[in-house]
């Protein structure tokens, strides 16, 4: 996930949960011909080389990084400031994910299947827009 632990040793645990993280659901690990790992995603039929939740904990090490810089480690109150600066960010991106899913409902049966629906765009998808932020 991009972190040097020889630079930033504090930050062995973010590497440690992101080696030792879970598939989002309707994600599958496969091998190649090659021997080679990627994920499938079921649903969308997406490939990819990089686990589906790499981009997350690389994002957190980011934020970790950027207040552990911007908040030295002898201001009395850096545990403190550190952890706001992660909660902030964490709360924008539930503000996000809040305001993406407050249009969809779902789900909906028809003979072919579940399917949600956005109403302002007017349309449909077979799977849940959960999904892409679950991953």
């Amino acid at each position: 996930i991009g972190i040097d632990l020889g630079a930033s040793p504090g930050m062995r645990w973010v590497v440690q949960e992101a080696l030792l993280a879970s598939l989002p659901r309707r994600w599958a690990e496969h091998v190649d011909f090659e021997g080679r790992t990627y994920f499938f995603n079921e649903v969308s039929e997406e490939s990819v080389w990089l686990h589906p939740m790499d981009v997350i904990y690389r994002t957190i090490a980011t934020v970790i990084l950027h207040a552990s810089a911007q908040i030295p480690a002898d201001n009395p109150d850096a545990r403190k400031l550190r952890r706001a600066v992660i909660h902030e960010h964490l709360q924008g991106v539930h503000r996000r994910a809040t305001a993406s899913l407050e249009d969809w409902s779902g789900p909906y049966t028809s003979e072919h299947g579940e399917y949600y629906y956005n109403a302002v765009l007017g349309q449909s998808s077979w799977y849940s827009p959960l999904d892409d932020w679950e991953r």
